[in-house]
C-alpha cells in the first residue's frame, strides 16, 4: 500500500482466526475492538484512533481500516501494529507516505490515439508489443518534464489498442509486427486514429 501526504487511503485486510482445522475469517469484527499503533518515518509508536466510519466491514472476514489526512501528516514509511484482544489476533506491516505526485495540468491535454490489426485473411492479429516513445527529450509538459520512457501496449482480442498520448508531442511508433516504425504528431484533439497520423503506406510491387 501507498498513501500520499496529507490523503486520506483505506487499507483492506483479511482477518483470520485458528478454527481448528486451518485459519476461518474472523466474522462480527466491531470498530471498537480493535487496537492500532503506528510508527511514523522511525518515530516513536503510538496509538491511532479507530473510529465508527473509519472501519468497514466488507464481509467474509475482510475489512477496511480508514488512515485519514492527520494520519498523513510525515512522509516516509509508516510501521503499523494491529490488534483485536478479544480473538486473541495482532498483526504488523508497513506502507510508504509518499509526496501527491504532480498530474499535467489542462494546458497539456491528452489524445487517445486508436487502432486495428489484422492479419492477411482479416483476422485479429494478437500484438504483445507496440511501442510510443518521445522522439525528443527532455521535453516540456505543464509541471511536468517529459523523459524517454516509453509507453507499451497490446492488441485486445478484436485486434483493437489505443494509448493515450500528449497533443503536440512529436512521437516514434513502434509496431514490429506491421513492419511499422515512423513519427507521428499526436493532433489537438480527443482522439485520433493511428492510420491517419501515419505516412501512406504504400501498396506492394507484385
Amino acid at each position: 500500500m501507498t498513501a500520499f501526504y496529507g490523503k486520506e487511503r483505506w487499507m483492506t485486510m483479511a482477518v483470520m482466526v485458528d478454527g481448528g482445522y486451518g485459519p476461518l475469517p474472523a466474522l462480527g469484527v466491531t470498530y471498537d475492538m480493535v487496537a492500532v499503533t503506528a510508527s511514523k518515518d522511525g518515530g516513536a509508536f503510538s496509538p491511532k484512533t479507530v473510529t465508527e466510519d473509519g472501519w468497514r466491514d466488507l464481509g467474509d472476514g475482510y475489512y477496511s481500516l480508514l488512515w485519514n489526512e492527520s494520519d498523513m501528516d510525515t512522509l516516509g514509511e509508516y510501521y503499523w501494529v494491529l490488534a483485536i484482544p478479544s480473538i486473541g489476533i495482532a498483526a504488523n506491516g508497513a506502507f510508504d507516505v509518499d509526496p501527491e505526485p504532480l498530474t499535467t495540468d489542462a494546458n497539456s491535454p491528452t489524445c487517445i490515439v486508436t487502432g486495428n490489426i489484422v492479419d492477411i485473411g482479416g483476422n485479429p492479429l494478437a500484438v504483445n508489443t507496440l511501442n510510443f516513445r518521445p522522439r525528443h527529450v527532455p521535453g516540456v509538459a505543464g509541471p511536468s518534464i517529459i523523459a524517454s520512457g516509453h509507453i507499451v501496449t497490446m492488441t485486445d482480442a478484436f485486434g483493437n489498442f489505443s494509448v493515450k498520448l500528449l497533443r503536440s508531442a512529436v512521437v516514434l511508433v513502434e509496431i514490429e509486427n506491421a513492419g511499422i516504425r515512423h513519427i507521428i504528431i499526436v493532433p489537438d484533439l480527443p482522439s485520433a486514429s493511428l492510420i491517419d497520423l501515419l505516412p501512406p503506406i504504400p501498396l506492394p510491387i507484385p
